[in-house]
Parts: structure tokens; C-alpha cells; sequence
């Protein structure tokens, strides 16, 4: 099997060019034609991935964070090459929510069986994602852990980015149209996902599965700072969507508007600025799974 690795090796805070001599050792002794490439910047990683899909390659694998996967996606969805993950991010949501291991020698082990699956993936404007968008809170929090010092790991980034955001946070008038249906009113953000979880494991839309045509909507209505810093915890269970503020729906496409700025963030990037239409395209990604 011919495989075309990308290394990210600011993923995980550094950790990704830490790991890079056992990741190659170990994958170098599969037998199989394995070649690696270093991305320099988001725009390198789109560049390696355009490059990489135009070669006789079976797969082309995100060595990196969901971020990583994000940019080579991009070229992955439109060429039909399949997409293979070693997750060395800081949130690995992709990897949760695909099932794959975050034993890293595991993953390896993985990509090398070859065997793929396909998967929804969302268009949100002109780009794809995967896991989970969020507009409001969320995103606020989404681009505060982008910017935390490299001191930082794991779900501490998001969790020290949710404190800080929750001292200037105001919620938004917004307008959510999922199929035939409305939501207008103040919240406190908006989640459309086609995986369970974001920001390290939050399961925001716990009943999401990547292949059934559909995008999961979690709607979290006004509410006071104090009570949805109480209810975070629970939205690591998926336990947050009894709670009387919150609404989960289901559609095909939501468009999102709003009178306020906000920004629309997606497997942890940013895409764009609302307004925006999100759609799910049915089966639009080979990805290498367990």
C-alpha cells in the first residue's frame, strides 16, 4: 500500500514533531511504501495535499490534530483519495469521534490494514468539515485555544479558554433555519455536528453518527454565565441536552444569520463569518478505520 503521510509538527502544541522519529520508525517497518512530508504552514498543508492526491497514492494521512485533517480535507473530498489519521493534535475530536484509537503505535497499525469507510462530511459555505461547527460561545472559546501558550495541553486549553471567555461573554440574537423549521431568539451559541464531540471530547450532539445523512443541532438558549459553566461537565456525557435551555434538532441544512458579528469555527478553524449555510453531502469522504 502506497501511503503519503503529512506531518503537522506544530499539532498538539509541538507534541506531533516530538513523536516524528517512532511514528516514522514504526510505520517503517510495515513493508509498505511509505512516503513523509512536512507542512510548514495551513497553507503548505493544502499545497502538500493538492500535490499528494494528483500522485498514485492509496491514501494520504493527517499526522496532526483535527486542524490538520481539516486542511487537507479540502482537497481530499473533491479527488476521492482516502483519508488516514495518526492523532497527535491537542483535541483529537476526528479520532473520537471515528473510534480510532489515540494509542499512537495502534494507529499506525491501523493505516496499515487499509481498511476504509465512508462518511458524510458538512459544507459549510466553501469549505468542508467533519466533526463540529459552533457559532458564539463556542467559537469564541474555539479561537481563545488557539491562541494559549504552548504550556498548555490537552482539555486544559479549552478549559482555560472557556474561563476566560465567560468574563466578556454576551449572548447573540440569532436566526436558525434547519430544514423547514426556525429558531429565532438570544442565545448563547449555536453547534451543528456531523461528529459527537468538540474542544477534547465535549459531546455537544452525543447522538450524531458520521453516516446516516444527517447534521445533529444543538441550540443553547439565554442563559446565565454561572448556569452554563454548572452544565459544562454534563456535556462531556452528552447529560447536558435534558436541560430546559437547550434545544437538539436534526437537518439536512441549517443556515445560520444574525444582526450581531460572530464567527463560524469548524473542526477547530475558522471558516467564516455568519451569515452562513451548512449542508451535509452523504458519503463524501473514504476514511481508514479500525
Amino acid at each position: 500500500m502506497r501511503l503519503l503521510v503529512i506531518a503537522n509538527p506544530n499539532a498538539g502544541r509541538g507534541r506531533c514533531a516530538r513523536l516524528l522519529p517512532e511514528l516514522r520508525a514504526w510505520l517503517g517497518t510495515t513493508g509498505h511504501q511509505i512516503q513523509w512530508v512536512i507542512s510548514e504552514s495551513r497553507e503548505h498543508l493544502i499545497h502538500l495535499a493538492r500535490s499528494g492526491v494528483k500522485q498514485p497514492v492509496d491514501a494520504v494521512v493527517a499526522c496532526g490534530g483535527d486542524g490538520t485533517a481539516h486542511y487537507i480535507l479540502q482537497e481530499l473530498v473533491p479527488s476521492g483519495v482516502a483519508l488516514g489519521m495518526i492523532p497527535v493534535g491537542t483535541g483529537n475530536d476526528w479520532a473520537l469521534g471515528l473510534g480510532l484509537p489515540t494509542d499512537l503505535r495502534v494507529a499506525c497499525e491501523i493505516l496499515c490494514r487499509g481498511k476504509t469507510k465512508l462518511i458524510d462530511v458538512a459544507r459549510a459555505g466553501e469549505q468542508f468539515y467533519v466533526s463540529v461547527a459552533g457559532a458564539g460561545f463556542d467559537s469564541e472559546v474555539n479561537r481563545l485555544a488557539n491562541q494559549n501558550s504552548v504550556w498548555l495541553r490537552g482539555k486544559a486549553v479549552y478549559v482555560n479558554a472557556v474561563f476566560r471567555t465567560l468574563s466578556k461573554f454576551k449572548p447573540k440574537r440569532l436566526e436558525i433555519e434547519y430544514d423547514d423549521h426556525r429558531f429565532q431568539g438570544v442565545a448563547m451559541f449555536v453547534a451543528v455536528g456531523n461528529l459527537t464531540s468538540y474542544g477534547g471530547g465535549v459531546k455537544i450532539v452525543p447522538q450524531a453518527q458520521p453516516d446516516d445523512g444527517w447534521l445533529d443541532v444543538c441550540i443553547v438558549k439565554k442563559t446565565s454565565r454561572i448556569e452554563l459553566l454548572r452544565n459544562l461537565p454534563l456535556a462531556y456525557t452528552g447529560a447536558h441536552v435534558h436541560h430546559p435551555a437547550i434545544e437538539m434538532h436534526r437537518a439536512r441544512r441549517v443556515t445560520i444569520s444574525s444582526p450581531d458579528r460572530m464567527e463560524l469555527f469548524g473542526d477547530g478553524e475558522y471558516l467564516q463569518d455568519i451569515p452562513v449555510t451548512i449542508e451535509v453531502i452523504p458519503q463524501a469522504l473514504r476514511v481508514i478505520v479500525p
